[in-house]
């Protein structure tokens, strides 16, 4: 299909996802009024089903409203390229519907605002493959469907269709939204699922910070199409953030008693007073490993902000510092546990919404 409808590209400008059946104008032939207003009568229902088009990357519980085309006029769920809204940024961050509920619930033009679960036995989430299915009476100019629902396995993602014209027949593809509030981490404790929510195929089901969901690191600043899950289990990814290790450096099991000089020059350390016992021009007597230890110790101010002096510091010897920096870095790795894009990346769209209407 291809996507295209009124002041639409692939995506529809207001958000909707339209799949293009038909001339998106108000007076659609056959079920609508001249005035686009809903032709059946107040009895007639229509039957929603929500698929999830992705692997193993989740919905929370659907934020669903039917409301007028006036209400994503005056307060749109979002809207490409502008800051999200707190209620959005609640529900993509913490899968928590009640911001969306107070946003929309009383305002005007909204005939029916709730919150939609209970996807099966023991189901938390709305799964890969899954099907939600549920009923909506339009009427009159309450002619529009809204649906929202956050990712539990991503930082900020969530879908929407916003503003969904109601008719027998019609069908909508989302995509993924990146809502711009929390950088795209991907890390066990950064996402909102819970250790136990994880397939057992993640390493996620095995760490215990999986239980947290730190929302402090801050995202793009504003609503754009998701880039998915990357794949950033590669050490090379923490390039940067690890420490350099002795073996790294040649000097794990080097005999030379100048290691711990050797080891902070090849850091990119140039400080005379740390390095050399002694300087004559531009010559560096560079200090032994036991006056290196000693110097640190006699000048506790001495580089207090940094990680390498500090372990330094903390250090009996080399082989000691050696060790402790190692540990550091398995403790960065283990933290640093990311989601695996084989199992929750997705690819747009990720949903299917379509409409089957009783008249």
């Amino acid at each position: 299909k291809s996507g295209k409808g009124r002041d639409s590209s692939y995506w529809s400008g207001d958000g909707s996802g339209k799949s293009g059946k038909g001339n998106w104008s108000d007076d659609w032939s056959g079920d609508w009024s001249s005035e686009g207003g809903w032709k059946g009568g107040h009895g007639d229902s229509c039957n929603v089903t929500v698929t999830n088009l992705s692997f193993e990357q989740s919905f929370s519980d659907l934020f669903v409203m039917i409301h007028s085309k006036q209400v994503t006029n005056r307060r749109p769920i979002y809207t490409f390229g502008n800051r999200t809204n707190s209620a959005l940024g609640a529900l993509a961050q913490d899968l928590d519907t009640n911001g969306m509920m107070s946003r929309y619930e009383h305002f005007p033009g909204v005939r029916d605002a709730r919150v939609i679960g209970d996807f099966g036995t023991e189901r938390k989430f709305l799964k890969g493959g899954a099907k939600k299915e549920f009923t909506i009476k339009p009427s009159g100019n309450y002619n529009r469907i809204s649906i929202a629902a956050g990712f539990p396995f991503a930082n900020d993602g969530a879908i929407v269709l916003q503003s969904g014209l109601i008719y027998d027949g019609a069908e909508y593809f989302l995509p993924a939204l990146d809502v711009g509030v929390e950088a795209n981490l991907q890390t066990c404790w950064s996402v909102s699922a819970e250790q136990e929510d994880f397939p057992p195929n993640s390493e996620c089901s095995d760490e215990e910070l999986s239980d947290e969901n730190d929302n402090s690191f801050a995202g793009e600043n504003y609503v754009s199409i998701h880039r998915g899950i990357q794949d950033l289990d590669a050490k090379d990814d923490l390039d940067g953030l690890v420490l350099l290790e002795c073996k790294d450096a040649g000097l794990d099991n080097a005999n030379d008693d100048t290691r711990f000089a050797l080891y902070f020059i090849e850091e990119g350390y140039d400080d005379d007073f740390l390095l050399c016992r002694a300087v004559a021009g531009s010559n560096c007597d560079l200090r032994g490993d036991d006056d290196f230890l000693a110097f640190l110790d006699s000048n506790d101010d001495f580089g207090s902000d940094d990680v390498l002096i500090n372990i330094a510091k903390n250090s009996e010897d080399f082989n000691d510092f050696c060790d402790r920096v190692e540990d550091v870095n398995k403790d960065l790795e283990k933290l640093f546990k990311t989601l695996e894009a084989a199992i929750f990346d997705f690819r747009n769209p990720i949903a299917q919404v379509e409409i089957a209407c009783d008249y």
